[in-house]
């Protein structure tokens, strides 16, 4: 809390007790313009700050879906690289799969980085 908001809280506060302990209404009692206006600014900063803590929660919400979607993306193709690389093929000629699952290796140790 500013030190502004408790001098206002304080000032506030000891007018409601005077006017609570003299029998008067409080209607009697005015509170500061310049400390009104500051109050009404402080109010108006907090509505314009949770209105972009809202936008920015939406945005991280979207950015969190994308990455959760690329992660899944990625655990396929991970997957599939596994299985490439370490499965035995019986196909001819030989050569192209050993290309292959050396291909498909040298991408799974690039992940490790």
């Amino acid at each position: 809390m500013s030190e502004r908001l408790k001098q206002i809280k304080e000032n506030y506060t000891n007018m409601i007790d005077i006017a609570l302990s003299q029998s008067e209404t409080l209607s009697e009692h005015e509170i500061d313009v310049s400390d009104l206006k500051w109050l009404i600014k402080q109010a108006e900063l907090v509505e314009e700050l949770e209105n972009k803590n809202a936008d920015l929660s939406y945005e991280l919400g979207k950015h969190k879906r994308a990455l959760e979607k690329k992660h899944i993306k990625n655990q396929r193709y991970r997957e599939v690289l596994e299985s490439i690389a370490y499965s035995q093929f019986n196909v001819e000629p030989k050569r192209v799969v050993v290309k292959m699952q050396s291909k498909a290796r040298q991408a799974l140790e690039g992940d490790k980085l």
